[in-house]
């Protein structure tokens, strides 16, 4: 807090503060801090989802309860086109994959008939959930599961 003044004083024009608890964040906004950061915050809910979703190596929150994950393509992935895994918006679980990248090339908004291949580095971004949802009955398919059609939940 009283960084955050002096650097006010000063004339500095944009000031990123942490802030341990919400009250901590809502105090230095009143002072004029920019953005509050609340880096344990953060960190708890990358971990959570890491532990969540073992295939996931990186998550970022963009807004209550919808994220984006990074993960290197799974075993079962390989070989099947996104439309087959019941991904993109049309799919089943309503999960955007925002881009590949395949060694050195990156494929933005790539086609659903895009088939993953070993090594890919995934981007994908949907309601936590359904993240969730995806990744687990893509790993383990039901017999039931695999018949249905994309529009059937």
């Amino acid at each position: 807090v009283l960084v955050t003044i002096i650097l006010k004083q000063l004339g500095v024009r944009y000031i990123v503060a942490r802030a341990d608890t919400k009250l901590h964040g809502a105090i230095l906004q009143k002072i004029g801090v920019n953005k509050v950061v609340y880096v344990e915050h953060e960190m708890g809910v990358a971990l959570a989802h890491g532990l969540v979703l073992s295939d996931v190596s990186d998550y970022v929150s963009v807004a209550a309860n919808y994220g984006v994950v990074k993960l290197i393509a799974p075993s079962p992935f390989v070989g099947k086109s996104f439309s087959q895994l019941q991904l993109g918006w049309k799919g089943k679980f309503k999960v955007a994959v925002l881009l590949v990248k395949r060694g050195k090339e990156v494929i933005v908004s790539p086609d659903l008939k895009e088939v993953v291949q070993a090594d890919d580095v995934l981007i994908l971004s949907g309601n936590d959930d359904e993240l969730e949802r995806a990744l687990s009955w893509a790993e383990k398919p039901s017999t039931e599961e695999t018949k249905a059609s994309p529009s059937a939940s």
